[in-house]
């Protein structure tokens, strides 16, 4: 009876799990806490567990008396299905593709082998075609996801060179001139021309496998993105990402012309499933449940018509309601997790003793950004002003493509005052203006403080800093993302030179930046690595108040490009998955449709030798 009773809790148990993931659903595209993500990979690993573990358990406690259990073995193959909003919960799900298949096969053949061997002379007819309709729904879902992972798009093979730079660099620069010198403004484009252009740019898959398109494609995407404002750009962006998300980790894919045999066999599923269970729930009704255990009978209806509305409410939700991406922008301060830090002493020695401090600080972060379009806005302004008055030809391209703060610098006319802080590996300069970006900040000298602001973008100082505080929370959260190569450990070895400087100190003022800034500037005047930043800073005022944080946030913007220019493919298409932010792939995606350099333009770069002339030996020289 006990044995019995753990079968029963472990059926509804799957139900229960299949519940709580169509709850999750879109949840997952939106940034959410570390412990609500483990909530879902726990539901998302315990769903296929817990059907398989049951299915163990019958073949124990089948008998004669039990037939009616025969008909969970179809629905836990159904839950193992899955759900339509979750198929993958990270890119390797998709990579592993031919072993789910595998598995799939597998699983089905072990359910037909205790569906056949459970079967008796005794059985109601009524029940047993009950239980072969409801096996068909099953191995139709099974299939179903395994043909979504085989659909997946694949690496292209070669590459059309239809036009060579110079003529893609001309063509595009005279496009992007053309539409900007229209006075007065051309008129609101209408909606049926939006949607055209959203379609065309809605899905780049071969970005998201490092390969690129052929520069007549790049001319025309470049043209139609351009035809939009920063606003609509941003919303393009968006569903671009939302729809890759889509194809790589849930069988939503209405909106995607590319998923092809997956997309109709997932529009094939909705109906048979009505039309096989229906029949199957009015056969269970009309059987002799008198024959069978009261509590074996609730607990099939309750599996048979949860499961049903289960699909039914999945499919209501995916063709009324549009689950759309919503990121805002991660942020991490360096003297932002110094005061914290001190001021939870308690909590970091919990967690040393648990040794979890490493997570903790991972996904213990500032207050995030919520002005994300405003950053976008910046970024497409700098493309914009790069076609039309920096990029000239095909080598005026790719500076404009390397610059990670020298164009700023040259605007400003400040290049040989600060030049030397951009002579750096990228991660150091990064941490270098981070740290200096907090000290113009948190400076208690008022007359820094930024002068009456008219813009309907938010100001220079605010923009500045919160890019700054982004590109530290890519360097120490996901520093892959920020550059390959780029070390991680530097925020730890500032962090330390912090609490070197300050091991002395009492009574700090943990709770205000500002007045704890003072007690930092008077004890790095001593060599260490803040001490440059602190250079950096005072160079930085004395260029006064409007110009230090237009410089500010013009070199902000440029490393931002820069970094998202250098992220391969594939950690754009993996980061979804893990959920740790998305704003980075907003940029990448902006650079790629406004015709900036990808990933692997930058690879293919040919630095080609010189032959010079013949020496007096009359061996030929190469030159770099």
């Amino acid at each position: 009876m006990v044995g019995e009773w753990q079968l029963r809790i472990l059926v509804l148990g799957s139900l229960g799990v299949q519940c709580l993931l169509v709850i999750f659903r879109g949840r997952r595209k939106s940034r959410i806490p570390a412990w609500y993500r483990l909530f879902i990979w726990l539901s998302y690993l315990g769903s296929d567990a817990l059907a398989l573990f049951n299915r163990q358990k019958k073949g124990h406690y089948n008998n004669g008396s039990h037939d009616l259990e025969v008909v969970w073995a179809p629905i836990l193959l159904i839950h193992l299905g899955g759900q339509i909003f979750i198929t993958a919960y990270n890119i390797e799900d998709n990579e592993l593709w031919r072993r789910h298949v595998l598995t799939a096969v597998s699983q089905i053949t072990v359910a037909l082998y205790v569906f056949c061997k459970s079967c008796s002379s005794s059985t109601d007819r009524r029940i047993l075609v009950a239980e072969i309709l409801l096996f068909i729904i099953g191995v139709v879902k099974c299939s179903i996801t395994q043909v979504f992972y085989s659909g997946l798009p694949q690496k292209a093979s070669a590459i059309s060179k239809e036009r060579d730079l110079e003529s893609f660099v001309k063509d595009a620069r005279a496009s992007l001139i053309k539409s900007c010198s229209h006075y007065p403004p051309p008129p609101l484009l209408k909606e049926e021309r939006i949607n055209s252009l959203m379609k065309r740019l809605r899905l780049p898959n071969n970005l998201f496998v490092d390969s690129t398109y052929p520069f007549s494609d790049r001319l025309d995407n470049l043209r139609c993105f351009w035809s939009l404002n920063a606003e609509l750009a941003y919303y393009v962006i968006l569903d671009g990402l939302s729809s890759v998300f889509n194809l790589l980790y849930t069988r939503n894919k209405s909106d995607i012309k590319h998923a092809n045999a997956a997309t109709y066999c997932c529009m094939l599923t909705w109906p048979l499933t009505l039309a096989l269970a229906i029949p199957a729930i009015g056969l269970l009704h009309s059987g002799h449940k008198q024959a069978y255990s009261h509590e074996d009978v609730i607990v099939t209806f309750v599996m048979v018509y949860g499961t049903l509305l289960l699909h039914i409410v999945s499919a209501f939700i995916v063709l009324k309601s549009a689950i759309d991406l919503h990121d805002t922008v991660p942020q991490k301060s360096l003297i932002g997790s110094f005061a914290r830090k001190r001021r939870h002493k308690g909590l970091i020695a919990i967690t040393n003793w648990l040794q979890c401090k490493g997570l903790l600080d991972q996904y213990w972060c500032m207050k995030p950004y919520d002005k994300p379009m405003d950053v976008t806005r910046l970024v497409y302004m700098y493309v914009r002003d790069g076609w039309t008055k920096y990029i000239q030809d095909a080598e005026s391209y790719r500076r404009f493509n390397d610059n990670m703060g020298q164009w700023a610098l040259e605007r400003a006319q400040c290049g040989e005052l600060l030049g030397w802080s951009l002579e750096r590996p990228f991660d150091e300069i990064v941490l270098l203006w981070h740290v200096a970006t907090d000290f113009c900040f948190n400076m208690p000298d008022k007359s820094y403080l930024p002068t009456e602001f008219h813009s309907p973008l938010p100001s220079p100082r605010e923009m500045g800093r919160a890019i700054s505080n982004y590109m530290m929370h890519l360097l120490f959260a996901n520093p892959e993302m920020l550059m390959a190569g780029t070390r991680r450990n530097l925020f730890e070895t500032a962090y330390k030179e912090l609490l070197v400087i300050l091991k002395d100190e009492k009574d700090l003022p943990l709770n205000d930046e500002e007045k704890l800034m003072p007690m930092i500037i008077d004890k790095v005047k001593i060599t260490y690595f803040i001490h440059d930043a602190w250079l950096l800073a005072q160079e930085l005022m004395a260029l006064g108040n409007e110009k230090m944080w237009d410089v500010i946030r013009d070199v902000w913007v440029e490393m931002l490009c820069f970094s998202a220019g250098r992220c391969r493919g594939y950690l754009h298409a993996k980061n979804p998955g893990s959920g740790v932010e998305y704003y980075l792939s907003y940029v990448w995606l902006l650079l790629s449709h406004a015709g900036m350099e990808t990933f692997s333009d930058k690879l293919q770069r040919r630095q080609q030798p010189r032959l010079s002339s013949k020496g007096t030996s009359g061996q030929t020289r190469w030159c770099p």
